[in-house]
Protein backbone atom coordinates (compact mmCIF):
# COMPACT_ATOMS: atom_id res chain seq x y z
CA UNK A 1 0.00 0.00 0.00
CA UNK A 2 1.84 3.11 -0.97
CA UNK A 3 2.14 5.91 1.90
CA UNK A 4 0.47 9.15 -0.56
CA UNK A 5 -2.66 6.30 -0.69
CA UNK A 6 -3.04 6.01 3.01
CA UNK A 7 -3.39 9.19 3.52
CA UNK A 8 -5.53 10.19 0.59
CA UNK A 9 -8.06 7.29 2.02
CA UNK A 10 -8.73 9.84 4.61
CA UNK A 11 -9.21 12.82 2.40
CA UNK A 12 -12.54 14.19 1.18
CA UNK A 13 -11.80 15.03 -2.20
CA UNK A 14 -8.70 12.87 -2.49
CA UNK A 15 -8.42 13.89 -6.68
CA UNK A 16 -8.02 17.75 -5.47
CA UNK A 17 -4.37 18.88 -4.58
CA UNK A 18 -5.18 21.81 -2.24
CA UNK A 19 -6.67 19.03 0.27
CA UNK A 20 -3.43 16.90 0.27
CA UNK A 21 -1.77 19.45 2.29
CA UNK A 22 -4.63 19.60 4.70
CA UNK A 23 -5.00 15.78 4.87
CA UNK A 24 -0.95 15.63 5.79
CA UNK A 25 -1.36 18.46 8.80
CA UNK A 26 -3.98 16.21 10.13
CA UNK A 27 -2.20 12.97 9.90
CA UNK A 28 0.68 14.59 11.43
CA UNK A 29 -1.14 15.65 14.21
CA UNK A 30 -3.24 12.27 14.45
CA UNK A 31 0.51 10.63 14.45
CA UNK A 32 1.62 13.16 17.30
CA UNK A 33 -1.37 12.58 19.47
CA UNK A 34 -0.62 9.11 19.28
CA UNK A 35 2.85 9.22 20.21
CA UNK A 36 2.07 11.33 23.05
CA UNK A 37 -0.81 9.34 24.15
CA UNK A 38 1.61 6.15 23.68
CA UNK A 39 4.39 7.74 25.74
CA UNK A 40 1.93 8.03 28.57
CA UNK A 41 1.09 4.75 28.69
CA UNK A 42 4.33 3.65 28.75
CA UNK A 43 5.38 5.98 31.43
CA UNK A 44 2.07 4.44 33.60
CA UNK A 45 3.05 1.32 33.16
CA UNK A 46 6.72 1.66 33.85
CA UNK A 47 5.66 3.09 37.10
CA UNK A 48 3.23 -0.18 37.83
CA UNK A 49 5.87 -2.24 36.98
CA UNK A 50 8.18 -0.71 39.61
CA UNK A 51 5.50 -0.81 42.57
CA UNK A 52 5.06 -4.24 41.65
CA UNK A 53 8.44 -5.08 41.64
CA UNK A 54 8.75 -3.62 44.84
CA UNK A 55 5.84 -4.44 46.67
CA UNK A 56 7.66 -8.21 45.18
CA UNK A 57 10.86 -7.70 46.96
CA UNK A 58 9.45 -6.52 50.38
CA UNK A 59 6.88 -9.73 50.27
CA UNK A 60 10.28 -11.94 49.39
CA UNK A 61 12.04 -10.36 52.84
CA UNK A 62 8.84 -10.66 54.95
CA UNK A 63 9.14 -14.48 53.83
CA UNK A 64 12.83 -15.08 53.98
CA UNK A 65 12.26 -13.59 57.85
CA UNK A 66 9.26 -16.18 57.91
CA UNK A 67 11.68 -19.06 57.25
CA UNK A 68 14.27 -18.12 59.04
CA UNK A 69 12.21 -17.70 61.91
CA UNK A 70 10.58 -21.66 61.94
CA UNK A 71 14.26 -22.53 61.26
CA UNK A 72 14.83 -21.45 64.96
CA UNK A 73 11.85 -22.93 66.57
CA UNK A 74 12.22 -25.95 64.49
CA UNK A 75 16.11 -26.50 66.35
CA UNK A 76 15.36 -24.68 69.52
CA UNK A 77 12.63 -27.27 69.58
CA UNK A 78 15.04 -30.22 68.27
CA UNK A 79 17.08 -29.83 71.13
CA UNK A 80 14.56 -29.46 73.94
CA UNK A 81 13.33 -32.58 72.11
CA UNK A 82 17.04 -34.05 72.39
CA UNK A 83 17.73 -33.52 75.81
CA UNK A 84 14.22 -34.30 77.32
CA UNK A 85 14.52 -37.85 75.63
CA UNK A 86 18.14 -37.96 77.24
CA UNK A 87 17.23 -37.04 80.71
CA UNK A 88 16.66 -41.07 82.36
CA UNK A 89 12.80 -41.17 83.78
CA UNK A 90 13.68 -40.81 87.47
CA UNK A 91 14.67 -37.07 87.35
CA UNK A 92 11.75 -36.22 85.51
CA UNK A 93 9.49 -34.58 88.01
CA UNK A 94 6.10 -35.33 87.62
Amino acid sequence: MPHSWFINKFCVFPCVSNFVPLCLNVYRKLEQEHKEKLAVVRSELMKEMDQVQQQASLQREELEAEVQKIKEDESFLRDHLSISVKVPKTFVLM
